[in-house]
C-alpha cells in the first residue's frame, strides 16, 4: 500500500463560476493489486484552469464471495 497517502492539491486561479473535476486515469490493471495515482483537472465554466491534485489510491481485485 502506498506509504504517502497525501492528496497533493495545487489552487492555480480563483474560481468565479461553478467548476467541473474530470479525473484521467492511464494503464492500469484492474486484475492486480497496486498504488495508482489519479491526476484531477479542475477547470470553472469558462475553461479556465484552476486546480491540479494527485490523489494516491490502492487498487486491488473484489474479493469473491
Amino acid at each position: 500500500m502506498n506509504k504517502d497517502p497525501r492528496v497533493f492539491l495545487r489552487y492555480l486561479a480563483k474560481a468565479e463560476t461553478d467548476v467541473i473535476a474530470t479525473c484521467h486515469i492511464e494503464d492500469i490493471d484492474w486484475q492486480g493489486t497496486q498504488d495508482v495515482m489519479l491526476e484531477v483537472e479542475v477547470h470553472d465554466t469558462k475553461d479556465q484552469l484552476v486546480a491540479k491534485a494527485t490523489i494516491p489510491m490502492y487498487v486491488s481485485p473484489k474479493p469473491r464471495k
